[in-house]
């Protein structure tokens, strides 16, 4: 999982193994060291109609994502799905191989417009 932050967009790429984990556990971690604790960003499933942002703590960041949504972007070539609340967004994208690696085996997505 890769995760890029600015002020108003959280946007988290994930490749074939996060989303294995994710299909199997119910959920998918990035723990990042941050001086003296660590920093967890947590994508998971919630049953509700819409998307959860749970305050679960100053280190913690869980995204619940319903699981409809999460298994139509898996199984179509949509890119990515996002959630919007005021000025945050928060946006989950399959991660694709840079252009110079596409021959190299990867754990990506493949690009929608390429055939192998």
């Amino acid at each position: 999982m890769k995760v890029r932050l600015s002020e108003s967009l959280i946007r988290i790429r994930v490749n074939l193994d996060d989303v294995s984990q994710w299909q199997q556990s119910g959920q998918v971690d990035l723990s990042i060291p941050w001086i003296h604790h660590h920093c967890k960003i947590e994508l998971s499933f919630t049953e509700a109609e819409h998307w959860q942002i749970p305050d679960i703590g100053t280190h913690i960041w869980c995204i619940q994502v319903p699981k409809p949504v999460f298994l139509e972007w898996v199984n179509t070539q949509q890119e990515s799905i996002e959630y919007r609340n005021g000025t945050l967004r928060i946006s989950i994208e399959k991660d694709y191989p840079c252009e110079h690696r596409l021959g190299e085996e990867t754990r990506n997505f493949t690009r929608p417009h390429e055939t192998h």
